[in-house]
């Protein structure tokens, strides 16, 4: 990350991620730097 970078939060995976055969709720964080996806953090609650 650098100065600058806009960080957003959410909510909205209604899925589990691959490899998790379990029901629960997920979101996480996206860094953007302009229009670029410079990372993610996913959260995810059983």
């Amino acid at each position: 990350m650098k100065p600058g970078d806009d960080i957003y939060a959410y909510d909205n995976i209604v899925h589990a991620p691959p490899g998790m055969a379990f029901p629960g709720n997920g979101g996480g964080f996206v860094v953007l730097r302009g229009w670029c996806l410079v990372g993610r953090i996913i959260t995810w609650v059983e």
